[in-house]
């Protein structure tokens, strides 16, 4: 068995005053026999271990010659940095050590965190109405995660809604988010519930919703008061009417975060990564 430890040193690069994040000390291993990784030592500083371990390999049912130990940071004073180093140990199906890594460097550095803008896209055409792949319908999926993605917010976060079918509206202007039970948070949860497809025949343009979310962010007297502004997309990727996503390209300039309200075998993850690629957000399914 080889092991190698892909990452010299875990770095925590710009975190947000406050904001508690993840990150790994990733290990590439070929062999077939099963192994155990322990901490020797650490880690250190204001670091901390996402789960004690000891961390078994292979971790799971699916094949992988990766594995991941997370380390978890909290972001402090912007400006500030830290560090700390990790040791872990490697041992065979006997006990046997068959590789070990000493002070690891574990490096972090904390920024302000920036006040977010984030207009929330969310599909409303026919097939929200079809399994999601876990007994529930899309539309139940994407009325919870919408939810909680309201629950979590900043209270300084900036927050609209947008839906699209055969084409696109506007349900609420972008305003602060404010405290938890707040009118503006509390307007958004009442959309989200009523949010769904009268029927099955409803179209889907997903570019619409794009559109209208940049219009919002063009058109609001708030929209400068954020240092991001992001957009949000939660829609199984199945788009069939004008105008596509690559028919507005030209309007996004900022975050697209693409939310695949379904599992794998019921999404389409091309539409979802042409929808994040090249804009500084991401796809998740």
């Amino acid at each position: 068995t080889e092991i190698e430890l892909l990452t010299p040193q875990v770095v925590f690069n710009s975190v947000p005053e406050g904001d508690t994040t993840k990150r790994a000390a990733l290990f590439q291993i070929e062999g077939c026999e099963s192994l155990s990784f322990e901490v020797a030592n650490g880690p250190t500083g204001p670091f901390s271990l996402f789960s004690p371990g000891p961390y078994p390999y292979p971790s799971g049912g699916f094949p992988t010659d990766e594995l991941r130990i997370w380390l978890l940071y909290t972001g402090g004073t912007p400006g500030s940095t830290d560090s700390g180093v990790i040791s872990l140990v490697a041992r065979d199906e006997f006990g046997d050590e068959v590789g070990r890594w000493d002070d690891i460097p574990i490096l972090a550095n904390s920024v302000a965190r920036p006040a977010v803008a984030v207009a929330l896209v969310l599909d409303e055409s026919g097939s929200m109405l079809y399994d999601a792949g876990n007994n529930r319908k899309r539309l139940e999926v994407l009325q919870l995660a919408a939810t909680t993605f309201i629950d979590q917010l900043y209270d300084d976060n900036g927050l609209a809604l947008v839906s699209f079918a055969n084409a696109a509206e506007k349900l609420t202007d972008l305003q602060v988010a404010g405290a938890l039970t707040s009118p503006v948070r509390n307007d958004a949860r009442s959309e989200i519930t009523v949010h769904g497809p009268a029927d099955v025949y409803q179209h889907t343009s997903i570019g619409a919703g794009l559109e209208v979310a940049a219009d919002v962010y063009n058109t609001s007297p708030i929209a400068s008061v954020f240092d991001v502004q992001a957009t949000i997309v939660f829609t199984d990727g199945f788009e069939d009417r004008e105008p596509f996503i690559n028919d507005v390209e030209s309007l996004i300039n900022e975050r697209v975060y693409a939310v695949g309200i379904a599992n794998a075998a019921n999404v389409r993850n091309d539409t979802l990564s042409a929808l994040a690629e090249n804009t500084g957000g991401f796809m998740l399914v």
